[in-house]
């Protein structure tokens, strides 16, 4: 063991140690102390700063060890082929014959676009087994599975990465992540996987121009790659239909011939009137012979194309005699519109060019699948689009849009944030484990999900059986939404157990809601079915108290017993819901969550204020503007514009709001429904107008007039190029750029787009994933003016990781360079001479840190330093004190013997009192006898001596019987020893009192 310093420069502080401590001996602030006392008190100071500036050195002991840990990186992406993927076990297996059981620890970790650990380093010659890999195939990110192994290393061994892959990485940076970790001393050897193709054809690229007016005939680029002389068909189609390639024949393929290396192909389309907007074109080629071909994922490409006309709204409706007056009042007004069904929603964010703005008319949340919602905003913000949302029952708070990304883009919040009173709604959720993998999980999400469409005026509550505990536990009480968060949190830490029957839960529930003061009650029970159904006390209590229970029966081809759920939905005036697939469970829990916040709907007539007369309201009186019938309460965000309100009994509240977010623009008006709302504004004299004016505020403003797009995907990078020029063909230079790519997964990055010559710009960006990479950006000129806002595309028609034809050996030496490790071989001759296990790494060492210890002895002593300064210590009292505890805790021992041994010395006692008394007897005179003369004076018995003899028969414990000496005698001696008199009364009281207790005792 070793003791190492973190921050050795605090060390420092030693020397002034000395110095510290002895200050007060100069100042003579310890002159009060005893000699002792002081140099303790000095001594245990200077231990405190000692220890003190030991803990700011961060001190540690050190170990090290020498056995090894090695974890092997096995790549199973899609370009690695099946052959050597076998062979990545049979390396293991063999390399682990050199590992010391009792010492080394060996994992294994699958990585192609994601990495799993299979085994975490573990002795033993256990091998996991290694299945497929369903983790992205169609990508390689050796760098995350370099970071997962670094993650999984124990600290007690020295560590070392064994990489088994081709090198072809589609996407991180490998390199970079080797260069961390070798500086953490993790070693790293790689076993190239080489191979190579010699009969393979390629789509390399199918080019089409991002945008084209209608009546273009647009060109159709296919370029393909042959290692060898090939021959097959080339099919192209447009929007999914075949597009005739030979016009004598009708077919709708041709065959091709090529020759080893580029062949390009080009086929002319003209965009017909009338035709549609939006094409995705995709071509793909069929090999005549199997041999001619090896990777079939790379033989097909795509791209699409915009055809730029005059503005186009997108209509989504959920009644189409609700919108049919809206509808019209638009196209009269010389708007291009296209109506589409809710439920027939565009969900590619490439379909959305073609339109200028999208208009949702009373769609609610549910409707429209997250990850659209979040194309939608990006449509918004980042492309430069319009998005208007009209009012009704399904909409805004009422249709579930609490908490989603279209309320972060909109002007209002579709919350009641205000102090107004609003029928309140309350939700109760019932908790159940389910049998499917990954189901509770699914349950706290779903949760979570209707936690977000409420309200922040409703009430929630969350209740599970808790398993522990035997019984359905609060996991979130009866509450308001206030603080979602919070909440969401509770939710995270939620353990489900198995109940074994509803009765519990639900009635907890419904006592629960019965206490809020909720206008709407509802409840929601996610389980698999197999608890024992509620008692028809219950369901007639549910029923009583108007609370509906919607069930949810999650197993997904497992264990459901729907029976149950199905006849508690169905008695309670619920729904049932059986979904098979995970990702619409969100959705069902946004749709039940509308249940109780359809108080946000107001249905009562209103008049309307003009709050402004310019923007969408220019023209409007707001003396014609005729009543409405209902509307959705919504809150205005702050800088946004509000032209029209609606008059209520407490003020105002947001009717039509309108602002600019991002590139884009976005409107809410609260009302609708217009034969139920506004059947009154359906022949008002200005209804066009308004509408005409507001859908054309919100459209796109195109620029591409003065600009030539070209979009380009070359080694997995994007590139943007874009040539500036006037009507007059002059250079536009200095033009102001914003722009942002959205990626197949939504994900927006800001495009930097600079100036690399006169009027010519660039711009790139990553395309790893296969997909479209959709562009939006904005400019303007001079720094000065109203934006133009332009959109293009390109699409990604494959991943690169079917593009590589052979293995990257050179690459993978590179990484076992900067990981100062070795290039091992695969061939199963050479694998015994292979040891992975060897020796030359850095000795693990493990630190564990001193300073808590330091600490404590520090404050101990800190005390004892105090101690001995306020506490003066007399040791021979203390001495005497433990004495005396001694003694009293050694007489509690004594047995019998001892309190023998003590009426032993009282009887010799007595026996010696009555001796002395019988020999007084003998000495004394016989009263019987004649007496003869006094004598005044004898020399040898004087007075005193008499009085001696009798204080000495006394003090042995006799009484005096008798005179025994002349009275004058005894007056004599009490004259001249009255002090010993009173002495010797008070001996003979003493003597007295013993003599009584010893007759007590005995």
């Amino acid at each position: 063991m070793r003791v190492w310093a973190e921050n050795p420069e605090w060390l420092l502080l030693l020397l002034a140690v000395p110095v510290v401590v002895g200050l007060p001996l100069y100042v003579r602030s310890l002159s009060g102390l005893s000699g002792g006392r002081r140099w303790t008190a000095l001594i245990t100071r200077s231990l405190v700063m000692t220890l003190l500036i030991l803990c700011l050195a961060g001190l540690q002991w050190t170990q090290t060890s020498k056995s090894v840990s090695v974890v092997y990186l096995l790549d199973r992406s899609d370009s690695v082929p099946e052959n050597l993927k076998a062979a990545q076990q049979e390396f293991i297996h063999q390399t682990k014959k050199k590992m010391k059981a009792d010492e080394d620890r060996a994992g294994v970790i699958t990585f192609a676009g994601q990495s799993v650990v299979e085994q975490t380093p573990i002795q033993g010659d256990y091998i996991p087994p290694i299945g497929k890999s369903q983790v992205k195939p169609e990508q390689t990110n050796l760098a995350d599975a370099i970071r997962l192994a670094a993650a999984v290393f124990p600290p007690d061994t020295a560590k070392r990465i064994v990489v088994l892959s081709d090198g072809n990485e589609t996407t991180g940076d490998a390199l970079a992540e080797a260069r961390r970790v070798a500086a953490a001393d993790i070693g790293i050897d790689v076993v190239p996987l080489d191979y190579g193709y010699n009969h393979e054809v390629q789509v390399t690229n199918l080019w089409t121009p991002p945008t084209a007016r209608v009546g273009d005939e647009i060109p159709l680029k296919i370029s393909l790659f042959s290692q060898a002389p090939a021959e097959g068909d080339l099919v192209l189609s447009d929007n999914g239909r075949p597009i005739v390639l030979d016009p004598e024949t009708g077919r709708d393929s041709i065959h091709v011939s090529l020759q080893p290396g580029k062949n390009a192909l080009v086929h002319r389309l003209r965009m017909d009137p009338g035709g549609a907007d939006f094409h995705r074109f995709q071509v793909q080629f069929v090999p005549s012979r199997k041999l001619d071909d090896s990777i079939p994922q790379n033989n097909r490409a795509s791209a699409f194309t915009v055809v730029a006309g005059k503005g186009k709204v997108l209509i989504v409706s959920t009644s189409d005699e609700d919108d049919a007056r809206f509808v019209q009042a638009l196209q009269e007004e010389n708007i291009d519109v296209e109506v589409c069904h809710a439920e027939d929603i565009p969900t590619d964010l490439a379909q959305y060019q073609p339109y200028s703005a999208v208009v949702l008319s009373n769609v609610p949340a549910d409707m429209v699948p997250r990850p659209l919602q979040d194309s939608l905003a990006s449509y918004v913000k980042d492309l430069g689009g319009g998005l208007i949302m009209l009012g009704g029952n399904q909409a805004f708070g009422a249709g579930g849009w609490i908490g989603s990304p279209i309320e972060k883009i909109m002007p209002v919040d579709f919350e009641v944030k205000s102090k107004r009173q609003v029928p309140r709604g309350a939700l109760a959720m019932v908790m159940h484990s389910t049998e499917m993998p990954q189901g509770n999980g699914w349950g706290i999400r779903i949760a979570q999900a209707a936690v977000d469409a409420l309200s922040r005026l409703d009430y929630v509550g969350v209740n599970a059986f808790d398993s522990g505990l035997g019984q359905s536990n609060w996991v979130v009480p009866m509450q308001l939404a206030q603080n979602k968060d919070a909440i969401k949190r509770s939710l995270d830490k939620m353990s489900m157990g198995d109940m074994p029957d509803f009765n519990s839960s639900i009635q907890m529930a419904v006592t629960a809601l019965n206490q809020t003061d909720a206008a709407q009650r509802h409840m929601i029970v996610i389980s698999d079915g197999d608890p024992a159904p509620p008692s028809t006390g219950v369901i007639a209590q549910l029923k009583r108290s108007r609370i509906t229970v919607s069930t949810v029966g999650i197993g997904m081809g497992y264990h459901v017993v729907s029976a149950t759920l199905e006849k508690i939905a169905k008695d309670t005036g619920g729904r049932f819901y059986l979904p098979n697939d995970p990702n619409k469970l969100p959705q069902i829990f946004i749709k039940e969550a509308r249940t109780i916040t359809r108080a946000l709907i107001n249905e009562k007539p209103f008049n309307v204020l003009v709050q402004s007369t310019t923007g969408l309201a220019k023209g409007l009186s707001e003396r014609a503007i005729p009543q409405l019938e209902g509307m959705v309460l919504t809150t205005p965000k702050p800088l946004i514009e509000m032209p029209l309100a609606a008059k209520t009994d407490t003020g105002s509240d947001p009717l039509l709001a309108n602002w600019q977010v991002g590139l884009g623009r976005s409107v809410a008006f609260t009302s609708g429904m217009w034969r139920r709302w506004g059947p009154q504004w359906l022949d008002w004299e200005k209804f066009k107008p308004l509408w005409s004016q507001t859908v054309r505020w919100s459209m796109r403003k195109s620029g591409s007039t003065d600009l030539d797009i070209q979009t380009t995907i070359e080694e997995g990078r994007g590139k943007l190029v874009i040539d500036a020029v006037d009507k007059t063909a002059g250079y536009l230079n200095f033009l102001e750029f914003q722009g942002r790519v959205i990626d197949p997964a939504l994900n927006s990055k800001s495009l930097q787009i600079v100036q690399t010559g006169p009027g010519h710009y660039e711009a790139t960006f990553e395309t790893g994933a296969p997909g479209a990479y959709i562009m939006g950006f904005a400019y303007r000129k001079g720094g000065e003016g109203e934006w133009q806002t332009v959109q293009t595309g390109i699409a990604s028609s494959y991943s690169p990781e079917y593009a590589q034809l052979q293995g990257n050996p050179s690459f993978l030496a590179r990484v076992a360079e900067t990981g100062h490790g070795l290039v091992l071989p695969l061939e199963t001759d050479k694998m015994s001479n292979v040891n992975v296990f060897r020796r030359d790494l850095p000795e693990a060492v493990m630190r564990e840190p001193a300073w808590p210890t330091f600490l404590a002895v520090a404050l101990a002593l800190f005390l004892f330093d105090v101690a001995v300064r306020r506490i003066a210590i007399d040791p021979r009292a203390v001495a005497a004190g433990a004495r005396g505890w001694i003694g009293d805790l050694a007489g509690r021992w004594r047995g019998t013997s001892d309190k023998e041994s003590i009426g032993s010395l009282k009887r010799r006692r007595e026996q010696v009192q009555e001796q002395w008394r019988q020999r007084l007897k003998q000495t004394a005179p016989d009263a019987g006898l004649p007496q003869g003369p006094r004598k005044t004076y004898e020399p040898g018995a004087t007075p005193a001596d008499a009085a001696s003899q009798d204080d000495f028969v006394e003090s042995l414990g006799a009484s005096r019987k008798g005179d025994g000496k002349p009275a004058a005698l005894n007056r004599d001696a009490d004259d001249e020893g009255g002090a010993t008199g009173r002495l010797l009364q008070a001996k003979r009281r003493a003597q007295q009192k013993m003599e009584d207790d010893a007759k007590d005792e005995g």
